[in-house]
C-alpha cells in the first residue's frame, strides 16, 4: 500500500528536521574550532611579542640561581623566594618551569638535564608545573629522611619553654615552611592553638574559631596580653593588701610600744 500524502509530509519534516539539527551541529563545532584557533593565535602572539619577551626576561633575572648541593636550607629558602616572586608576578604555575630551570647551576643544572633525557627516553610527558618540579627537586636535593624528620619535630612542637607566643609563632611558621603538609589553613590553625602552653589561651581561642595561622596568632597575641594585664593587676592589688597588712601591723606594734612604756613611767 503506498503512502499517503500526509505520511510523505510527516516523513519529509522529519528528514528537514535532522538536517537542519546537522547543520547546527557543524555549526557549533565550526565556532568550537575558530574560538580554540583564535586562543591559540592570541597565546603565540603574547608569547612571540616583544613585551612578553621582555616581561618573560625580568621575572627570569628576578628569580634567584640554584646550584644544587644537600644543603636543605639553601634549597627551601630558593623555593620561599621562586613562589614569592611567581605569586608577585602572577605567573601561571603551569608555564613556569623553563622560566625557572634556566636558572639552574652547577649539580642543579647537571641534574635538570639528566632528568629531561630520562624522561624522554622513557616516553614521559615534560615537567611544566611547578608543583610537579618542587616534588622532584625536594626528593633529589634534600637529606634522606628529611621530610620525615620535619614532620616529626612539627607534629610534636609545643610552646613548652618557649617562654612567649610570639617565639612559639616563629618557630611554628619556620617548621611549617619545611614540611610538605596537606592540610587546609584551618587545619593548621588547630594544630597551632593545641600547641600553645595556657589552657586558658587554648580554650579561648578554640571559641573564636580562628580560620587562618595568622588569625589564630594575633588572637592568642590579645589573649596573652590580656592575661599578663589581669596578673600585674593581681600583683598591685597583692602588694597594696601586704604593705597595708604590714602598715596595720607597724602600727599595732608601735602603739603597744609606746603603750608599754607609758605604763612603766607611771609604776615609777
Amino acid at each position: 500500500m503506498a503512502p499517503t500524502d500526509a505520511e510523505r509530509l510527516t516523513h519529509l519534516q522529519e528528514q528537514i528536521q535532522q538536517l537542519a539539527s546537522a547543520v547546527q551541529a557543524i555549526a557549533l563545532k565550526q565556532n568550537e574550532y575558530i574560538n580554540v584557533q583564535q586562543e591559540e593565535k592570541s597565546d603565540s602572539d603574547e608569547q612571540d611579542s616583544p613585551l612578553a619577551e621582555h616581561t618573560e626576561n625580568t621575572i627570569i633575572e628576578l628569580l634567584p640561581e640554584y646550584h644544587g648541593g644537600q644543603s636543605a636550607e639553601e634549597l627551601l629558602d630558593w623555593i620561599a623566594t621562586v613562589e614569592e616572586t611567581l605569586e608577585c608576578k602572577r605567573v601561571s604555575l603551569e608555564r613556569c618551569v623553563p622560566m625557572i630551570t634556566v636558572r639552574f647551576r652547577g649539580a642543579a643544572a647537571a641534574w635538570w638535564a639528566q632528568e629531561k633525557v630520562s624522561r624522554e627516553r622513557s616516553g614521559k610527558p615534560r615537567i611544566l608545573s611547578w608543583d610537579k618540579l618542587k616534588k622532584k627537586m625536594r626528593k633529589s636535593f634534600l637529606p634522606f629522611n628529611y621530610d620525615q624528620g620535619m614532620f616529626q619535630r612539627f607534629n610534636n612542637l609545643k610552646q613548652g619553654c618557649l617562654s612567649t607566643v610570639d617565639e612559639y609563632a616563629t618557630e611554628f611558621s619556620s617548621l611549617l615552611r619545611r614540611v610538605d603538609l596537606q592540610e587546609s589553613d584551618q587545619q593548621i590553625a588547630a594544630r597551632f592553638v593545641g600547641g600553645l602552653r595556657r589552657q586558658k589561651i587554648r580554650y579561648t581561642l578554640s571559641l573564636l574559631n580562628p580560620l587562618t595561622l595568622a588569625e589564630a596568632h594575633q588572637k592568642a597575641l590579645i589573649v596573652e596580653a590580656h592575661m599578663k594585664a589581669n596578673v600585674g593587676r593581681e600583683r598591685a592589688k597583692d602588694f597594696v593588701f601586704l604593705w597595708c597588712a604590714f602598715g596595720f601591723s607597724l602600727t599595732v606594734t608601735l602603739g603597744c610600744f609606746i603603750g608599754y612604756n607609758c605604763c612603766r613611767s607611771e609604776s615609777k
